[in-house]
Parts: structure tokens; C-alpha cells; sequence
């Protein structure tokens, strides 16, 4: 596998939803063959995993997965949602296109999310997308980048924009329709945040249909080399468990993305960031002109 001419940022998400996906997640960090990892603070193992942080951020970009599907609010929403319980994708995402959220209770728990964080890491997120994509649904984006405005202005943060290229869209036919569909909310969401003062990515791939059928090396191959620019690319390793059931339908192929990125030479094609000495952020700006270099 020949190194990739734009700067890829291979990020794990989900650190934090399981003891036992965020271990593979430290150990693939720890063996070079991550750039960056998406943290979820609402659920139970985050009491048990935010002790790792302070450790992960002198590896990798570190930031905020906005969990508003699974699992319980922090917050006064909680007393809003049937059982206490965040509502499944499809509630959710009828619940921002229709823009019936409770717009100040939403706030509240982004709040929440974002401060469970900062106690945790000891410094603000490096970037900030969210589980199944929720960041870039209408009312969640504006309510989103209003927090990270007010909390983070004139520091760098990454915001994820997950908008596949047409290209990537058409050659994956195991999951076209969830990327056509992440494609279309994602529209303007570079210029929104840009426009708030954030960073965003050039490209974006990962998409997947988790098919166990399907080799995750091909899959993965095929993601690492499709960018342009500043290129993310999610992926969803992991240590399988009782737990995980619990809050994903993403099981058993999480030990085979874990086994297989172990196995490749990531470390010496992927981009792993480099910390401000002044101030301990990463500078997406220079990351940003360095992949511009490499394209030229």
C-alpha cells in the first residue's frame, strides 16, 4: 500500500462507549496506526474510560463524538425523552428536519457533553463530529457551532464534515443510500463552520456497510487512498463484549477492523499530529498547508 499524497487522519470513534472499545482504540494508538479518536461522555463506561485522555492527546487529535442516540442525556433533557433515554437515529433525525428539538434543553446537553469532556482532558476537544453523523443535522450544526463559538473562540477546532465525494458514493454499493443521505445534510456544513471560525476537512470516506462478508482491509485500502486535501477517514475498531450490544449494531466486524489495522503499516502512511509547545493544540492550519504541499 503506497502512503497517500493528501494527509489522512485516520479516526477511530466511539472511545468511550465500551471498556473494551476504548482498550483496542489505546492500543492501536499506542502502536502508531491511529491519527485521531471521536469520545462519547454520556455513557457508562466513559466513568472508567476518561481517565485515558490526558495519555491519548500526546498520540492523537482527541475530540468530542456529540452522542445524541444512544444512551442517556447528562442533562435536563433527560426529563423530555420517553424513559429518560435518547431517541433511536430515525426519531432523531425526523426530530431535526422537522426542527422540533427543544432548542434550549438541546443546548444545555451539547454543553454538558462538551464540559464532561474539558474535565476529562484537561483542555478543550482537538475536533468535534458526531455519533451516526448527528452534527450535521439541521438545528443540531447551528446549535453545535453557537456552543463551540461561545466556548472556543479563536482556538482551533476541527469540525467534522463527513460529505463523501460523488465519486466514493458511487463505488460503495453496500452503503450508497447512508452516504447519498450524509452527502446531502452535510451540504454548506464547511462554509458554516467555517463562517463560526473552525477548521473542516478536505474529504471525507469510512462509509461502510459492516458487512463481515466483506474484507475490512479492501474497504479500508480503498478509504485511505480516495482524498484529497485534509482527508478523514472514520473507522469503528474494537474488542467485542457484552456491553456493546447494548448501544450498536457495529459488533463483530469491530474486532476484524482491530485485527486488521494491527496488522497494516498505517503508521507510515497516516498523518499523526504534532502539539503547539506554547499552548498544547494541534494546528489544523498547518496540517491544512501541508497537505496542500503534497498535492502540488
Amino acid at each position: 500500500m503506497k502512503p497517500s499524497k493528501c494527509c489522512t487522519i485516520l479516526c477511530a470513534d466511539d472511545f468511550g462507549m465500551t471498556v473494551d472499545v476504548s482498550r483496542a482504540i489505546s492500543e492501536l494508538a499506542q502502536c502508531g496506526k491511529l491519527s485521531a479518536t471521536s469520545v462519547m461522555t454520556n455513557l457508562p463506561a466513559w466513568k472508567t474510560c476518561r481517565r485515558q485522555l490526558p495519555a491519548l492527546r500526546e498520540r492523537l487529535s482527541v475530540g468530542l463524538h456529540l452522542n445524541l442516540t444512544t444512551g442517556e442525556p447528562l442533562s435536563a433533557l433527560r426529563q423530555q425523552l420517553p424513559g429518560g433515554h435518547f431517541k433511536p437515529l430515525g426519531q432523531v433525525l425526523l426530530t431535526s428536519l422537522t426542527r422540533r428539538w427543544p432548542r434550549d434543553l438541546l443546548r444545555e446537553e451539547i454543553m454538558a457533553q462538551l464540559q464532561q469532556f474539558e474535565d476529562a482532558a484537561g483542555a478543550p476537544p482537538d475536533h468535534v463530529d458526531g455519533h451516526q453523523h448527528v452534527h450535521i443535522f439541521p438545528v443540531v450544526r447551528e446549535i453545535l457551532l453557537d456552543c463551540l463559538q461561545e466556548r472556543y473562540s479563536g482556538q482551533t477546532v476541527l469540525f467534522r464534515n463527513p460529505a463523501p465525494d460523488w465519486h466514493s458514493v458511487a463505488n460503495a454499493p453496500g452503503s450508497r443510500l447512508k452516504s447519498m443521505l450524509i452527502k446531502t445534510l452535510s451540504m454548506n456544513t464547511s462554509r458554516a463552520a467555517n463562517a463560526a471560525g473552525f477548521n473542516t476537512n478536505d474529504s471525507f470516506s469510512g462509509f461502510s456497510s459492516f458487512d463481515t462478508e466483506q474484507p475490512f482491509k479492501e474497504e479500508l485500502e480503498q478509504a485511505l487512498s480516495a482524498g484529497q486535501g485534509l482527508h478523514m477517514v472514520m473507522c469503528h475498531p474494537g474488542y467485542v463484549d457484552a456491553e456493546i450490544a447494548l448501544y450498536d449494531s457495529v459488533v463483530e466486524r469491530r474486532e476484524d477492523e482491530r485485527a486488521t489495522m494491527m496488522a497494516m503499516p498505517l503508521e507510515s502512511i497516516i498523518w499523526h499530529p504534532q502539539r503547539n509547545q506554547d499552548n498544547g493544540r494541534i494546528s489544523w492550519d498547518k496540517a491544512s498547508r501541508a497537505a496542500e504541499s503534497m498535492d502540488t
